[in-house]
């Protein structure tokens, strides 16, 4: 752990995940159709909190060593096998961190995705978007109650009961951290292609608002999520796809 403390870097992702679409601040880069909903985020008192207990357990819960910056553009797929690059942000934390990132941006895609396509091409995408979304949580689940099962050696640690509400703990921090991307690279420094792509305003303004009422939604209502297919009925339900 020691050797992975990376202060500067970290201090970069508190400061654009947590804390700068949540107050006034000149990085902060917000298309103009948006700007009333980015200033509600700045006086949702229930929402500031929720946002600033992710942030504490960003800065304190030293679960598992960390990519730090995964998002879509750090994965590279073939049919047999995938390569993730661009490990600077690397330290110890909450294990959520790492699979909640990615997950906010395939949710980015998904809002962009809906707001300026139609017909079978926009249901076939959405729904692969909501395939890749599922198989991420729930490989992780598998794949991490596998090692818990197997290589687990204290006593105490290996109670099933335990283990079933160490992953629900990961399960509700992954939900949230997809919630402050999803706002983070809507109001924030750093945007997503998914939606300043889309050309035509109206359209990106409605993925833009989608995208902050479904991330505001992950964090603020994660608690009552169950499995990972709340949080697509969640997305199916504010993007109305």
């Amino acid at each position: 752990m020691a050797r992975f403390i990376n202060p500067d870097l970290c201090q970069i992702t508190e400061d654009l995940f947590f804390t700068d679409p949540y107050r006034e601040n000149e990085r902060n880069n917000i298309f103009q159709p948006t700007e009333t909903l980015s200033l509600e985020l700045r006086t949702d008192d229930n929402l500031l909190a929720e946002v600033a207990e992710l942030k504490a357990k960003f800065l304190n819960n030293t679960q598992a060593l960390l990519h730090g910056d995964m998002h879509s553009g750090s994965l590279f797929v073939d049919d047999k096998t995938m390569k993730v690059i661009d490990a600077e942000f690397g330290f110890y934390g909450p294990m959520g961190f790492d699979v909640g990132s990615p997950i906010g941006n395939y949710l980015l895609n998904y809002c962009g995705s809906a707001a300026k396509w139609d017909g079978k091409q926009k249901a076939n995408h959405l729904s692969i978007l909501k395939d890749i979304t599922r198989d991420t949580w729930t490989v992780f689940a598998r794949e991490m109650t596998e090692l818990m099962d197997d290589k687990t050696q204290d006593l105490a640690l290996q109670s099933p009961t335990y283990q079933a509400r160490f992953l629900r703990s990961v399960f509700l921090d992954t939900i949230g951290y997809a919630g402050c991307e999803l706002i983070r690279r809507t109001v924030g420094l750093a945007h997503v292609s998914d939606l300043e792509s889309i050309q035509e305003t109206n359209a990106r303004a409605v993925a833009e608002a989608n995208a902050i009422a479904l991330g505001k939604a992950l964090i603020n209502k994660r608690h009552s999520f169950v499995s990972i297919e709340d949080v697509l009925l969640e997305a199916e339900a504010i993007v109305g796809a």
